[in-house]
């Protein structure tokens, strides 16, 4: 039986904390490992989180999840044992990816389980940079005591989940939970695919192109065989992109999509769900600060103008 060399970790949205109570993947040796729980989760979908080196360095692959969580925001438990997809794990762990930095060949160490808004569940795999969905599972409400999160009479539920809140989201944030509540909808709105790929025009050379997805994906572009091919992935969330301009001089952006824009835009202009292509494109001006981005489809182009958008010189090692 093959092994390899990874570790499991949790994730949760930023804005929907959660406490992970027990969380575990049964291998397909008959052994199994534990993902980091007993623990309060808001790192970011799709991030790795905490990681603790235990069992064996080289693993079976896993081939069930069962998680035990509850949620801050809806005040709720939620529950679930699912089959993993043991075939596509296996071909992704035996196949790896290059590293589109340095063009080296590179294995998946991480298995990253995510707990969401409603229940949702998702499971990626990581390799440095590169994370991609391998499974998506809806999990139950269930009753469970108090005592799973937190054992002490002296502070009440209610108390303690306020105290967590604010930590986590701020004052802001806070207010902004009590007014508009979690949509029902969170999970399967963040994981809708679009067929769409980038592209880059105007006055430079790319060198490279990273986009994380609402997903929680992240993918390298403009590097062949750095990530395996596909059409269709969820809508950006932000991307970095390396060029060399006009001049000669390296730059970087970093680009943060407003989520309300980008989810209308692809909307609107993939309204056709996968039978309409789009390419979201960043055109390089003549200035590095006049950087563009824009959706098009085959008769529509939208400028994305909420798109928080930072460019600077790079420095070169």
């Amino acid at each position: 039986m093959k092994r390899y060399d990874w570790l499991p970790t949790e994730s949760a949205p930023e804005d929907y904390p959660v406490f992970l109570i027990r969380g575990d993947l049964r291998l397909a040796d008959g052994g199994s490992i534990y993902i980091p729980d007993q623990r309060d989760v808001d790192n970011g979908w799709g991030e790795i989180g905490s990681t603790h080196i235990v069992g064996d360095e080289r693993k079976a692959v896993p081939v069930q999840l069962s998680l035990q969580w509850y949620s801050y925001t809806e005040d709720r438990f939620y529950a679930g044992q699912f089959d993993l997809p043991t075939d596509r794990i296996a071909s992704l762990f035996a196949a790896g990816v290059v590293d589109a930095r340095r063009g080296e060949h590179i294995t998946f160490d991480r298995i990253i389980v995510g707990m969401a808004p409603g229940g949702g569940v998702s499971v990626w795999m990581g390799a440095l940079a590169f994370v991609v969905e391998v499974a998506a599972f809806q999990a139950q409400p269930i009753d469970l005591p108090w005592t799973a999160v937190l054992d002490n009479e002296e502070i009440s539920r209610e108390e303690y989940r306020q105290y967590v809140l604010k930590q986590s989201l701020g004052e802001d944030g806070l207010a902004r939970l009590r007014h508009e509540g979690v949509p029902a909808d969170w999970w399967q709105r963040m994981r809708r695919p679009y067929r769409w790929e980038p592209i880059v025009t105007g006055a430079g050379e790319p060198t490279q192109l990273w986009i994380r997805t609402y997903n929680g994906e992240q993918e390298p572009f403009l590097i062949e065989g750095a990530a395996p091919p596909r059409s269709a992935r969820a809508v950006p969330r932000h991307v970095r992109l390396e060029w060399t301009g006009a001049s000669g001089k390296p730059y970087s952006a970093e680009v943060d999509m407003d989520e309300h824009e980008v989810f209308d835009a692809f909307a609107r202009l993939g309204n056709d769900g996968d039978r309409e292509p789009m390419t979201l494109e960043f055109v390089l001006g003549a200035s590095p600060a006049s950087l563009q981005v824009k959706l098009k489809n085959s008769q529509a182009t939208y400028r994305f103008d909420g798109a928080a958008i930072k460019v600077y010189r790079r420095r070169v090692k």
